[in-house]
């Protein structure tokens, strides 16, 4: 079939310009603008649990806190910030609010402020994803310093990496084969013993650490 020399060309550089468009690597996902925290408490633990992080609990009152909305505007909504929080944790904030609309976390927030001892705001924890606490911080720490340009808080990021490598290591569970040998372990180490007791499928023989289980009832009753 003839082909009229310009649209021969035209068609070469069609297939030039999809050659380009496949050969071209693919571009990284752009980041946020913002930093989006969690509401829910458990969302963001078993996020936190898939992702192998810790979470950033924000304890904060949007309406109410000078020094939270101060550092909202110099250092949470930096681009550093930012930027850290997409790389390294899981955020979630309870805000405690005056405002009286309904709040769907209000209690789940309550409860967190008894559990982990909230007494001012803001206060920020790094919490492993049992929401057990790695390190414990506030204002002060995270603050823009008089030395800094509003939008780069260099130290606060310093800082919460600090807090991120001196994190202690996680501690596998040590399972004991019998009652006695716990305890001799436990005596040995100056530690607690943890005691699991479960039913024992009653299809199948006790084991003799059942029969050990039925021992610490007894003893309890």
């Amino acid at each position: 079939m003839m082909m009229h020399p310009k649209t021969h060309r035209c068609a070469f550089v069609l297939t030039g310009l999809l050659a380009l468009v496949l050969a071209a690597p693919a571009q990284a996902a752009p980041l946020p603008k913002t930093v989006t925290w969690n509401k829910s408490f458990d969302a963001a633990l078993r996020i936190a649990k898939q992702k192998d992080k810790l979470v950033l609990a924000y304890f904060s009152s949007s309406d109410g806190d000078p020094y939270g909305q101060k550092l909202q505007k110099e250092v949470l909504s930096s681009e550093n910030f930012v930027k850290w929080v997409d790389a390294n944790v899981i955020p979630f904030n309870a805000d405690f609010t005056s405002n009286k609309r309904q709040d769907l976390f209000k209690k789940q927030n309550e409860e967190l402020q008894t559990r982990y001892q909230i007494s001012v705001v803001p206060t920020f924890f790094l919490l492993d994803n049992d929401g057990e606490v790695v390190a414990r911080f506030g204002y002060d720490q995270v603050k823009l310093l008089e030395s800094e340009p509003v939008g780069k808080p260099v130290a606060a990021i310093e800082f919460l990496d600090n807090a991120l490598r001196n994190k202690p290591d996680q501690e596998k569970l040590l399972v004991q084969p019998s009652l006695a040998a716990a305890g001799d372990y436990a005596k040995a180490h100056k530690l607690p013993v943890l005691f699991l007791l479960t039913r024992p499928d009653p299809a199948k023989p006790p084991t003799p650490m059942h029969k050990e289980a039925d021992k610490l009832v007894d003893l309890q009753r």
